[in-house]
């Protein structure tokens, strides 16, 4: 069950994310088995929730400023990547669906965490 929440989550602060959660489990957890209730909310909250709010990490305690810049991160990263799976992995043909630059999109994909080959048809 904790797999397939890590697995279904998206991740919009990348393999950061991921590695901060991990270490602070290391440290706090010293080994012990983890269950559903170890993981953040943010995590149990966007498991099938794909178009709800809740699949947003909106943190009311932080500036509006900062929040609409980490949700706008999330949706573009989600864009990319169904544009990636749409196009097959293409990157100019990505490219030109999203209207942005080959240049651009590498960037993003790097800022993302994404390869083009894990959308490529095998």
């Amino acid at each position: 069950e904790v797999l397939d929440a890590l697995t279904a989550y998206t991740w919009p602060g990348n393999v950061r994310q991921l590695r901060s959660l991990c270490e602070r489990w290391v440290i706090t957890r010293h080994g012990q088995r983890l269950e559903r209730e170890h993981l953040p909310a943010e995590i149990l909250e966007s498991k099938g929730h794909a178009h709800s709010e809740s699949a947003f990490n909106i943190d009311e305690n932080r500036p509006l400023g900062e929040v609409t810049e980490r949700v706008l991160h999330q949706v573009e990263r989600t864009y990319i990547q169904r544009l990636l799976k749409q196009k097959k992995g293409h990157l100019a043909d990505t490219a030109k669906a999203a209207g942005i630059t080959r240049r651009t999109l590498y960037t993003r994909m790097k800022q993302y965490g994404l390869v083009a080959a894990d959308f490529r048809q095998k």
